[in-house]
């Protein structure tokens, strides 16, 4: 359980927020939440596993990511490490239902920054399923938002 704060602390730290984090809370219990503030903004984390070998249910956006060339961030202007390159999108996904391409860049999610395929991963999965989110992607050189409703599927 301390290990996902550290790593939930580690990606908001990495959003630029670290020179205010402090963590408050300890893992209430194996399976109680862990509360992380960062400045005025707390967030709570829990942590589920699935129940006798049944896959859990998930939130899910149904994009695979990687990161940015230096080629390509250089032609878009991004810093390094910022933003991710969509390498595929699933077929009938809540991402193709929006627009998302593949060879798109996506760039902030709800107004973070992206610059981590696990961080988005985490922000999904905080966002929670049913919720709609704004994306800010790079097509063609030219900034777009998208407005995604996630949708949810069987983690293993």
């Amino acid at each position: 359980m301390r290990s996902i704060a550290h790593l939930i602390f580690a990606v908001l730290a990495l959003s630029g927020a670290a020179v205010f984090a402090e963590e408050v809370g300890k893992s209430q219990s194996a399976a109680g939440p862990t509360e992380i503030r960062i400045g005025p903004v707390s967030v709570s984390v829990a942590v589920t596993g699935s129940e006798g070998g049944k896959p859990s249910k998930t939130a899910y956006l149904g994009v695979v990511t990687g990161p940015v060339s230096p080629h390509l961030r250089a032609q878009l202007n991004l810093a390094e490490g910022m933003g991710l390159s969509v390498e595929a999108v699933a077929e009938d996904s809540p991402a193709a239902k929006a627009g998302i391409r593949q060879y798109d860049v996506l760039k902030k999610f709800n107004d973070q920054m992206l610059c981590a395929q696990e961080q988005l991963s985490v922000l999904v999965k905080a966002a929670g399923k049913d919720a709609t989110v704004s994306l800010v992607l790079l097509r063609g050189g030219r900034e777009q938002n998208l407005n995604v409703t996630l949708g949810e599927h069987d983690s293993p």
